[in-house]
């Protein structure tokens, strides 16, 4: 479990390291961090819509009285 933690510590830590390079990208990531969808394009929302139907349908069907 202590390398689990280790590990995503360190995955983290690159992440951030990669956002802060980029000023657009840390913006867009903070923003998204908080909940926001503002920045998204209707692109982005339409290639994820078929994962969040099947997911419904999903959660439905399991889903007891």
């Amino acid at each position: 479990m202590l390398a689990g933690v280790a590990l995503s510590a360190v995955l983290g830590g690159f992440s951030t390291f990669l956002t802060l390079l980029d000023e657009e990208t840390f913006r867009a990531v903070r923003s998204w961090g908080l909940g926001s969808i503002a920045l998204t394009s209707l692109a982005d929302a339409a290639s994820v819509a078929p994962f969040i139907v099947a997911g419904l349908v999903l959660a439905l069907a399991l889903a007891g009285p």
